[in-house]
């Protein structure tokens, strides 16, 4: 118990000065299954992302589903602007991607499961939040 408060504190006092020092980190680039993803939504379409699908994937994510999406969210946000990366983290065997896209009038904040074969397992899209 003595010898972990010692290299909490230590951590905690070389943690801030590490953080100054670093150098800032390039943009991360847009996988190309994010970018499938984004033009998936985008234009209502699943077919640039048909390849990339699970099965149950494939089976929920009609066009229907993304035109409705397209209809409600994308279109009055105008023209796409830019897409970046969040964050990419693993969860429950996932590869999850968590992207803004960001519009002239607004932005949407995406997340993409992918399981263990690199297959898109989940998708959602919501309003980004102010």
């Amino acid at each position: 118990m003595r010898f972990i408060l010692p290299v909490c504190l230590a951590a905690a006092m070389l943690a801030p000065a590490a953080s100054l020092a670093a150098p800032r980190a390039a943009a991360k680039p847009l996988p190309p299954v994010v970018k499938r993803a984004v033009n998936a939504v985008t234009a209502g379409d699943p077919k640039p992302l048909k390849n990339d699908l699970t099965p149950e994937m494939a089976a929920a994510l009609t066009r229907d589903v993304l035109q409705a999406t397209k209809s409600q969210y994308i279109t009055p946000l105008g023209p796409l602007v830019s897409v970046k990366i969040v964050t990419t983290t693993k969860n429950q065997g996932f590869n999850v991607t968590i992207f803004q896209m960001h519009f002239r009038k607004g932005g949407m904040t995406g997340q993409m499961a992918q399981d263990a074969k690199s297959k898109v397992a989940g998708l959602y899209v919501r309003p980004a939040t102010k």
